[in-house]
């Protein structure tokens, strides 16, 4: 049975289908109920990776950041204040398309990627 099957028949058989990329909770817990390409997580190494489409951890992420989202020529920018005293997760991403480009810690001096266990925390799964 091909990829393409194996979705139709999750479908039909009210089924989740778990895409082979999938790392994170969110994702698998999800499958993917839709046509069109497979989720790939943001966090196949558990850390976050640009190389991402439709995670939804990902895209949970995106929506903490409803009231703090910059806008310009379809590029979005999202801030979360993480601990009220300089900490910030900065995401970023390109029209309301499902893949984030960027997911970034902020701690003072400090920048680095977003990391699985880091994301599940601020979400609480």
């Amino acid at each position: 049975m091909n990829q393409t099957e194996r979705i139709m028949e999750a479908m039909m058989t009210n089924k989740k289908y778990i895409s082979p990329y999938t790392d994170c909770k969110l994702c698998k817990e999800r499958g993917k109920n839709w046509n069109g390409d497979d989720p790939k997580c943001a966090f196949t190494n558990g850390i976050f990776s640009n190389g991402n489409w439709n995670c939804e951890t990902a895209n949970r992420l995106r929506d903490l950041t409803d009231d703090t989202r910059f806008y310009n020529n379809d590029q979005y920018c999202g801030i979360v204040d993480l601990d009220g005293f300089g900490k910030f997760l900065i995401l970023s991403w390109y029209k309301s398309r499902g893949r984030t480009e960027g997911a970034w810690v902020v701690d003072q001096a400090l920048i680095s990627p977003i990391t699985l266990k880091e994301a599940e925390e601020l979400l609480s799964v």
